[in-house]
């Protein structure tokens, strides 16, 4: 908690969790943890939301395209349309000003 709390750079500390569960992909604990946090996600902030069912829900980042999978998957589960999935913003602001 101390790292979180009262240590500078709390969201790099945070974000090291995610290169973990990255590089072990594959065990059944590493994929409930990921598709449990992904879940909770879809439930606090995309289930608010009424219209979640009638458009396609776009990710960006770095996390979201690591785990493109994962967020498929629960879009599948939860019949909800899975849009684009960006690594980086710029990539979309790109395409979208040309």
């Amino acid at each position: 908690l101390e790292n979180v709390y009262k240590k500078p750079l709390a969201n790099r500390y945070l974000a090291s969790f995610a290169i973990f569960l990255a590089e072990n992909r594959g065990h059944y604990m590493i994929e409930n943890i990921i598709e449990d946090g992904l879940n909770d996600f879809f439930f606090n902030h995309l289930y608010k939301y009424r219209e979640s069912w009638t458009l396609p829900i776009h990710f960006v980042g770095s996390i979201a395209f690591g785990f493109r999978d994962v967020l498929q998957d629960l879009c599948n589960t939860y019949e909800l349309e899975l849009g684009k999935v960006l690594k980086a913003p710029m990539t979309g602001l790109i395409a979208y000003h040309r």
